[in-house]
């Protein structure tokens, strides 16, 4: 599986308490094709960051397009985008 980097501009000043029944119905489809793994939100730059491990970039799309369409919350997606180096600051120790 390959981690992948999907980014939602929101804005600044979101309310996250909206946006719960889509996260629950997403939570509730994840698969071993596509796994949501965490988010960061940065008010600053009004965007929402989510680690997927993946199958592929197609199994991500497929899942986030279902889960809006079926919630109608307006989501705005950028991507997904594979990541192909991860490093990570204790390898430098």
């Amino acid at each position: 599986m390959a981690k992948y980097l999907l980014v939602h501009p929101v804005g600044s000043g979101i309310d996250m308490e909206p946006a719960v029944p889509t996260l629950k119905l997403l939570k509730s489809k994840l698969n071993a094709d596509a796994y949501w793994l965490k988010s960061w939100y940065s008010d600053e730059q009004g965007v929402m960051y989510c680690l997927w491990d993946a199958g592929s970039k197609e199994a991500i799309s497929k899942m986030v397009k279902e889960v809006l369409t079926a919630t109608g919350y307006p989501l705005p997606v950028e991507g997904p985008y594979k990541i192909d180096v991860a490093i990570d600051s204790e390898d430098f120790r």
